[in-house]
């Protein structure tokens, strides 16, 4: 890992017109794994502070020995008929995973809904890669300033939800936010849903 002069993180778009996210899931996970395995201990703001050039993250680079990761996007998911559908898309950047999904209000009512349904398996996935383009430079998110990561994961999620128009998220339905940069998304690793022939989910801006 090697910073430029005087610069505390490897990424910064704010000069940049326009990005590419690169986003990959994990396979369907029980929620049983929750409470039987820690998931990962760090939040978004942790993890992009563990990957400055400050002497907090040098700290915390010294602690941990390897940097977790911290999963910043996360989806719920229904495994019913055959076919799989997005029911929530989340994300978190100031709490650790662990705690978020503890106490999730959304994450309740969707096991409420099917606990009792034998045909219905609902499953939870985690976003392992989340990587940006811009000028053939890749990083990723938590290589941004915390404010960048939080920008570019707020749209990400809005473009995303507003795309598969999950039954439990509430915004972003009826239209997407108001994007801090145009942006495009492809995914490198889904969940079963059916991608446009282009992997290009949307362009934004």
């Amino acid at each position: 890992m090697s910073w430029s002069l005087g610069e505390p993180h490897l990424g910064d778009l704010s000069h940049c017109e326009h990005y590419e996210v690169r986003l990959a899931f994990t396979g369907p996970t029980d929620p049983s794994f929750f409470a039987e395995a820690p998931l990962p201990l760090i939040s978004l703001a942790d993890e992009v502070i563990a990957n400055s050039a400050t002497d907090e993250g040098a700290r915390m680079r010294e602690e941990w020995g390897r940097i977790p990761y911290g999963s910043p996007l996360y989806v719920w998911q229904l495994l019913k008929d055959n076919k799989q559908t997005v029911l929530y898309i989340g994300k978190t950047v100031k709490m650790h995973m662990q705690d978020r999904q503890e106490g999730h209000k959304k994450a309740f009512r969707i096991l409420c809904k099917y606990v009792n349904e034998p045909t219905a398996r609902v499953c939870f996935r985690m976003c392992t890669v989340f990587d940006i383009i811009v000028d053939r430079k890749k990083f990723a998110l938590e290589h941004l300033p915390l404010d960048q990561a939080d920008r570019v994961l707020a749209d990400v999620e809005s473009c995303l939800i507003h795309w598969l128009q999950p039954e439990f998220n509430s915004h972003y339905k009826a239209r997407p936010g108001d994007y801090w940069k145009p942006f495009r998304v492809v995914i490198d690793r889904w969940m079963g849903e059916e991608l446009p022939d282009d992997p290009l989910l949307g362009t934004a801006g």
